[in-house]
């Protein structure tokens, strides 16, 4: 029995290890919206918490929709997730054909270890007619919350931890 709670911690620490790891890398690798608004606000202020709390101030509905992706991987109805047009979780701005690298070993192990986060993924795909679009950071970071039984709220906390030092690093050319 404790080796089962040992191999248990073991895999949801080295899930969020993996998920540490995808958020700096994808906050380095990736031009996106909040990295590009640290770098334009240290370049303006000189000043690296002014430009990682712009950074921060970029997050919510469209860049880390991570709670929305919780709902809608948690708690949406069938009937909502065939209403609504864009379904956050799914889709990303740099890479349309596949799982944002940094975060596929993330997913294939989040998949693996827990699969009814799989089949769950799967199925709102299927409700909400999503075709051709993939779990994005938003949902895979969900999905640790949701097997790791973290609230949502914690997500973007998370996802600024994990993403702080890459902007930083940004912002003094590191």
């Amino acid at each position: 029995m404790l080796e089962d709670e040992y191999a248990d911690s073991r895999q949801r620490y080295e899930l969020l290890h993996l998920l540490e790891t995808a958020h700096g890398r994808a906050a380095r690798d990736n031009s996106n919206i909040s990295s590009t608004i640290a770098q334009m606000a240290y370049a303006g202020s000189g000043s690296i918490t002014q430009a990682v709390v712009a950074a921060i101030m970029t997050t919510g509905d469209t860049h880390a929709p991570i709670e929305d992706a919780y709902y809608n991987l948690n708690e949406a109805s069938d009937e909502y997730l065939a209403s609504i047009g864009i379904v956050a979780g799914f889709g990303n701005s740099f890479f349309k054909e596949s799982i944002d690298p940094a975060f596929q070993e993330v997913f294939d192990t989040l998949t693996k270890h827990y699969p009814l986060i799989e089949e769950r993924i799967k199925h709102i795909q299927q409700v909400a007619r999503i075709e051709h679009l993939f779990p994005n950071a938003a949902l895979i970071t969900a999905g640790c919350l949701s097997v790791l039984g973290l609230p949502k709220e914690m997500g973007i906390a998370l996802f600024i931890k994990y993403r702080v030092q890459a902007w930083a690093d940004l912002c003094i050319g590191v």
